[in-house]
């Protein structure tokens, strides 16, 4: 078994962010699974592509950094990709 700095190893560097942990991963294997929902999958790319167009319409919306985001809903693939959304463009997610 690896320890955790051998593992970290395996991957390219990142900026200890949320997005950067995640698009440090992505490059390692796009096209490896990374999120399963009840009959949903979703690869590294594939998520990392819905997140973006998630990020760019919060954007729209005029959602900023450190502007709050609150969800309420049950935990989902959904969930999950605003968490990543909000990430990538510096607000913060407010489950409620």
């Amino acid at each position: 078994m690896k320890t955790p700095l051998e593992v970290l190893k395996l991957y390219p560097q990142h900026d200890y962010t949320l997005a950067g942990v995640f698009a440090s991963r992505q490059q390692a294997g796009a096209q490896r699974e990374f999120l399963v929902h009840q009959d949903r999958r979703w690869s590294w790319q594939a998520f990392s592509d819905a997140g973006l167009k998630l990020a760019r319409a919060l954007t729209a919306r005029g959602i900023k950094k450190g502007d709050r985001v609150s969800i309420v809903a049950r935990n989902s693939d959904a969930h999950v990709l605003l968490l990543f959304a909000c990430a990538r463009i510096g607000a913060i997610m407010v489950p409620s």
